[in-house]
């Protein structure tokens, strides 16, 4: 990064915040054999200096999400391809009902050799093995007593995605084993905050016959891991279901489920910034998890019910609990990952 972006003011705040003592001191409460406060702080700064826009996102959902690469002990940013911080803008509607976007949020999100990592550290894995399945590639698989999962790419005209799969052997003999239909995949797709925000942004850049803004929103959706990874973006929601159901170590599943919630757009970076250790940090993502379980209360009212006679229209579900503040929601926004950290303003 030029000296001039450095000293732009959204880039040198954030780095101002990063080298506050506070914020040291979190990182040294956090610090892992494998990943010391020393270099965690160098990292963060090397990543908002080589990617600017994380300055013009909430420096604190910026912060939150390097509190999280290390209580995961996960470098990001790096070669190492284990975690990414991702600049996002999500869309929203205005009182007109037009659709606008928002203020950039810091999404972070877990790369395929990053959930590799993780498993392997758990000291109960042999072997981990995560692939798309393409139409050409060799694939057989049989469940019961006796698991049997054969997996050969095909050197050439692979042919399109029809699923993926997870396997891992554990160090006691067993095996676990997730695989995905093509189905499965897409609706995972579907979901994802960042894809969908990109998609808009090329539907909206349509809509106003701009080329330049269509060519750049296109150039943008060309960049996604769903679109220039895809083997990859299609392997890791496997990953992400072995991870969860595998009794293998709940620092797994709690990264596949932090993975989810910003996948969704639904992951609350500024939660943890207060977090004191790794267990403060994984319990408000938990936290975050049961919230984005539970069914949302509608302003719509429950249909009348015909009792034969007048038909009375039931009570609207009460939003409040008890009292008169407002409970706190998960924040929106979160892309998904796969890709070094030089991506432009939107995230994938």
């Amino acid at each position: 990064m030029n000296q001039k972006t450095e000293t732009e003011p959204h880039v040198q705040g954030l780095l101002s915040l990063l080298n506050e003592v506070w914020v040291k001191d979190r990182f040294k409460a956090l610090a892992k054999e494998h990943l010391t406060a020393e270099r965690m702080l160098f990292l963060a700064i090397e990543c908002v200096r080589n990617n600017p826009a994380l300055g013009e996102c909430d420096h604190l959902s910026v912060l939150g999400a390097f509190i999280t690469a290390q209580s995961l002990g996960l470098e990001p940013n790096t070669p190492l391809g284990h975690a990414y911080l991702i600049p996002y803008k999500g869309w929203t509607k205005d009182d007109q009902g037009n659709w606008k976007q928002k203020q950039a949020e810091c999404s972070f999100q877990i790369g395929y050799r990053g959930f590799a990592q993780l498993f392997h550290r758990t000291g109960k894995v042999v072997t981990f093995c995560a692939r798309a399945i393409r139409e050409n590639d060799t694939f057989h698989h049989e469940e019961g007593t006796n698991m049997v999962v054969r997996y050969s790419k095909a050197l050439q005209s692979r042919g399109k995605v029809i699923g993926s799969f997870c396997h891992i052997n554990k160090l006691n003999g067993g095996q676990d084993f997730e695989l995905l239909t093509l189905e499965d995949i897409e609706q995972v797709r579907s979901t994802s905050e960042t894809y969908k925000s990109l998609v808009k942004s090329v539907e909206q850049a349509e809509k106003k016959n701009n080329k330049t803004e269509l060519d750049k929103a296109k150039a943008k959706l060309a960049d996604t891991p769903w679109v220039k990874w895809e083997d990859i973006m299609c392997a890791k929601p496997a990953i992400k279901r072995l991870a969860k159901v595998s009794d293998l170590d709940t620092q797994v599943s709690i990264a596949a489920e932090i993975d989810s919630l910003s996948d969704v757009g639904q992951a609350d970076f500024k939660a943890v910034v207060d977090a004191k250790d790794e267990h403060e940090v994984f319990d408000a993502f938990s936290a975050q998890q049961q919230r984005a379980a539970l069914p949302q209360p509608s302003d719509k009212p429950i249909p009348t019910l015909d009792l034969g006679g007048k038909p009375e229209a039931q009570p609207v579900p009460s939003k409040s609990n008890g009292n008169s503040q407002k409970q706190p929601l998960a924040q929106p926004d979160g892309p998904p990952a796969g890709h070094p950290a030089s991506f432009n303003y939107g995230g994938f």
